[in-house]
């Protein structure tokens, strides 16, 4: 997901609205269960993800802008929602009414996305660190997507690979 916003923030492209109805992914679940989910051992199937890489897209960019390659970056700002009745969580500077960083944006709302996966538990501290300044009220303070992007691949890179091939379970479990 950083990789992919990553790539659109490179090329000028801000999405304002990264939440998780805009993910579509190859992940293996089961129509009306919740993420993280786990199939009775008889309806197990091999997930499609062991048969092909795994793959995520952003999608829908109804609400997206972009900046020309020329344009000066601190002109590259808007102002308002991104849309009538935008009913998302907002960070605080989309209620403001002064211009605003579209790319801070998106960081804030995939921070708050991630955030969400604290549900999971046992996620390391670095972790959710990185989450939380995703999420910090002053958008200048907030890392950029290629800052994500790379400390995430840091923090896989000092993971063996039989720990990152280890199932994730729920706190409740």
């Amino acid at each position: 997901m950083s990789e992919g916003l990553a790539f659109c923030h490179e090329r000028l492209v801000a999405h304002l609205d990264c939440f998780d109805g805009n993910w579509l992914g190859n992940l293996n679940t089961y129509e009306g269960q919740e993420f993280p989910y786990s199939p009775p051992s008889e309806r197990r199937f091999k997930p499609l993800r062991s048969l092909f890489p795994f793959k995520i897209y952003l999608i829908d960019f109804e609400c997206a802008v972009s900046f020309s390659p020329d344009s000066v970056p601190s002109t590259r700002l808007v102002t308002g929602f991104p849309s009538d009745g935008y009913d998302r969580p907002m960070p605080p500077e989309m209620e403001a009414t002064e211009p605003y960083d579209p790319f801070a944006v998106d960081i804030w709302q995939l921070g708050f996305y991630f955030d969400r996966l604290s549900c999971l538990g046992h996620l390391p501290a670095s972790l959710r660190a990185l989450f939380s300044r995703m999420r910090v009220p002053v958008p200048a303070d907030r890392p950029s997507a290629k800052t994500v992007l790379a400390e995430l691949m840091a923090l896989r890179d000092s993971f063996s690979p039989e720990e990152l091939k280890m199932p994730v379970h729920s706190v409740e479990q």
